[in-house]
């Protein structure tokens, strides 16, 4: 990958059909978990996509390109440095096309929620880590709430990150909410806490980050508490409360 004729597109990932003005960080991370099942070992091309896209946004995208697939890298053209143009992110060559739409992030979510749980265990942000602006966000948002006792809430980041949300009085925020901030973890679905530990018995996991998964019921009876969604909420809109249910 650091030569030239091995960092050029292979696949056109056509993403004109989808309506961005509503797209939400989990669909952004939806829409990347297809097209990395799709396109396997190869370098997509997006086209179409908005043509300002912030760090939040682009790294929901990356992230799980290379969980459902083994993406080395992609490109944004006019956002990839070297991608100014589709023409010249494909060194000329002709590509594959690839076709994506609303239900193509649907049939993801519904790929992803395999339990038939009604009631929440677990909802963790920060796989990848969260920025400042987002650690900032949820701060806010948990100041003077209180988290269901019955419901564990991690807030993941990286320790420079903490160092900084410590003297903004962020960590405060959210500890005092009943959350925990932890760093220099990630704890996706690959490692699900039920199994490292099973005396936990957490049956419902819910993961706020690149993308949204939840865990099979396993034997061990589950602490239940919270309602699960219906659809995929955005917690960047403030929908913290309906995966919580924390009487806010």
């Amino acid at each position: 990958m650091h030569l030239d004729e091995y960092r050029k597109g292979q696949v056109l990932v056509d993403c004109s059909k989808i309506d961005f003005s509503e797209f939400t960080d989990a669909d952004y991370g939806a829409l990347a978990f297809h097209v990395g099942k799709v396109v396997g070992n190869e370098i997509p091309v997006f086209d179409g996509l908005p043509t300002k896209m912030n760090l939040e946004d682009l790294r929901f995208l990356a992230s799980p390109l290379h969980v459902s697939g083994a993406v080395p890298m992609f490109h944004i053209p006019g956002i990839t440095p070297e991608a100014p143009t589709l023409k010249v992110a494909f060194g000329g060559a002709k590509p594959e096309k690839v076709q994506v739409d609303m239900e193509d992030v649907k049939a993801t979510y519904d790929e992803i929620a395999t339990t038939g749980e009604d009631k929440l265990d677990m909802v963790n942000f920060g796989c990848p880590h969260l920025t400042y602006k987002e650690i900032r966000e949820i701060a806010e948002f948990l100041d003077g709430k209180k988290v269901h006792k019955d419901v564990k809430l991690w807030v993941g980041t990286s320790y420079q990150v903490k160092v900084v949300a410590d003297r903004a009085g962020w960590t405060q925020k959210i500890e005092t909410a009943g959350a925990l901030l932890v760093t220099n973890i990630c704890m996706g679905p690959g490692a699900p806490l039920s199994e490292t530990y099973p005396s936990i018995g957490y049956s419902l996991m819910v993961f706020g980050s690149c993308f949204i998964g939840e865990h099979l019921p396993l034997r061990h009876e589950p602490l239940r508490s919270g309602r699960r969604f219906a659809s995929p909420p955005n917690w960047r809109r403030w929908k913290i409360d309906r995966w919580l249910n924390a009487g806010f």
